[in-house]
């Protein structure tokens, strides 16, 4: 009998298949993007509301054309295929694009919990070589977040209804002092009124995020979430649990935690 040093990883070994019915095994998952999933399954549905964010309602067709924009944005601040971006931001739809856009382009999110450290958001910037950085303009100041690179700030409220957007503002005034480098989200999006947005071809082991361990057995680890593990994680989670068009989900959890990018991103939309 013959043994080998060489370890057998849990992801090779795949113990987990033994309780799986063989047809779901063996079923063909889409071969294409998160977003180019999320097109096909509601090509005929685009009148219907996507996404409402504190009683705005955003169509499929809404959802598309600012996945588009933002996709242009990223490519006008520099971001091509195989870069990163961090997010530092709780659940907007901003970010929402955002994750679909960078996609879209072959580029990756970093995403990062704001209720961090300095020195932790710093760590995590630094250990991705992130070319870009998007976050919420109530942690700008407070958790140190000037950087030399390229830097979009938005607010909670970018997505408002018009009087509950006015009311933030004027509860919540913006009294940062922002850096040369830093612009508004929706100076962001204008930036890229002229770039192309065109998909990048689809790429199955592609990043599209980075989502961070909580450290609970050691030190917090970033984990890479591929084409494959993001959309057959959001498919079979919404097949077994029935979700139909007829459905409404509340999502309060985060898109930096990866029950927030899967089930916020994939199997309800």
């Amino acid at each position: 009998m013959t043994t080998s040093n060489t370890p057998i990883y849990a992801s090779q070994a795949r113990p987990w298949l033994k309780f799986y019915d063989q047809k779901y095994i063996d079923q063909t998952m889409p071969a294409c993007t998160a977003f180019e999933l999320v097109c096909r399954q509601n090509k005929n549905r685009l009148g219907e509301t996507a996404l409402e964010y504190y009683g705005r309602k955003f169509t499929y067709a809404d959802f598309i054309v600012n996945v588009k924009k933002t996709a242009a944005a990223l490519r006008a601040a520099g971001l091509k295929k195989g870069d990163i971006a961090t997010v530092v931001s709780v659940m907007t739809p901003e970010i929402i694009f955002a994750f679909y856009a960078a996609d879209m382009i072959g580029a990756t999110l970093n995403l990062v919990d704001p209720r961090y450290s300095v020195e932790g958001i710093r760590e995590y910037i630094e250990e991705v070589d992130s070319h870009l950085l998007i976050c919420l303009n109530v942690v700008y100041e407070d958790k140190d977040m000037r950087y030399n690179q390229e830097q979009v700030v938005l607010s909670p409220a970018d997505s408002l209804p018009l009087p509950l957007a006015l009311g933030y503002k004027i509860k919540n005034l913006d009294k940062n002092k922002y850096h040369s480098n830093v612009i508004h989200w929706k100076q962001f999006l204008a930036a890229g009124k002229d770039e192309s947005i065109a998909a990048e071809p689809y790429n199955p082991e592609h990043a599209c995020v980075v989502v961070h361990t909580g450290g609970t057995t050691g030190s917090p680890k970033g984990v890479m979430l591929t084409h494959v593990n993001i959309v057959n994680n959001g498919y079979w989670i919404g097949y077994h649990q029935k979700f139909s068009s007829r459905d409404r989900v509340c999502l309060p959890v985060p898109l930096f935690h990866c029950f927030g990018v899967v089930l916020a991103s994939m199997n309800v939309l």
